[in-house]
């Protein structure tokens, strides 16, 4: 991406616009390369000030929607297996940290870093590349991360305050046996959880590609680059 300028001035002599060119030779006249951080920050500059505040409200809050989604996961299924192991208010937080709180912040962690801001930067090539890999990203942070440590992390705490007769660590094969029996008729409720992280996920990724559209095709009405560029040049 580019912002059009000329000698430390944005060339166009009412306002500055960001631009993909695909090489050199399509660049408009006076334009100047931009590093993906650059833009990063022109985009959410922009954004911050756009009217009206709801043209771009996945943009600003899609992470965090993707953090509530998978903290729903996490609840959910520490809440399933803390009944199961009789845990009652045994080694809450230990159960909540890598159940709940972890999840929550990775999964608004890598959907800033690996969907919005590619999106902002126009890295992907397709609306259904953004869609399969933000539904990709929230299944495995929302849904197979609170899966894999709420058993664990349950049965952990079940086996320091003797709430469950479980076998010991050194035969896993055991403790599996047991997850999966407790598992046993519960599809439905795994598949609902996984849906869940994979609507959200392919939901959000498809409003921020085209409130991204709006971002781009109506910059110059709604924002002007040159004050943002010659902030982030004096810095």
């Amino acid at each position: 991406m580019s912002v059009s300028r000329e000698s430390g001035r944005v060339f166009d002599e009412k306002q500055g616009y960001l631009t993909r060119a695909p090489n050199m030779m399509t660049l408009p006249r006076g334009a100047i390369r931009l590093s993906k951080e650059e833009v990063l920050y022109l985009q959410h500059q922009k954004m911050r000030n756009w009217i009206p505040q709801s043209d771009v409200w996945s943009l600003r809050y899609g992470s965090g929607i993707c953090s509530l989604g998978a903290a729903v996961s996490g609840v959910s299924l520490n809440t399933f297996f803390r009944k199961q192991f009789n845990l009652m208010v045994y080694g809450r937080m230990a159960t909540y940290m890598p159940t709940i709180i972890l999840p929550m912040f990775f999964s608004a962690i890598m959907h800033e870093v690996l969907i919005t801001g590619e999106i902002l930067t126009d890295r992907f090539d397709c609306l259904i590349c953004s869609q399969a890999r933000s539904s990709s990203v929230q299944t495995i942070t929302g849904f197979v991360q609170p899966l894999m440590f709420a058993p664990l992390t349950c049965a952990a705490a079940a086996k320091i305050h003797d709430t469950y007769n479980l076998p010991p660590w050194n035969k896993p094969g055991k403790f599996f046996n047991i997850v999966k029996d407790m598992m046993k008729n519960k599809g439905v409720y795994l598949m609902g959880l996984l849906g869940l992280q994979v609507v959200i996920g392919t939901t959000i990724a498809s409003f921020q590609q085209k409130q991204t559209i709006t971002l781009m095709s109506e910059d110059s009405k709604h924002y002007d680059y040159r004050r943002s560029l010659d902030e982030e040049l004096n810095n």
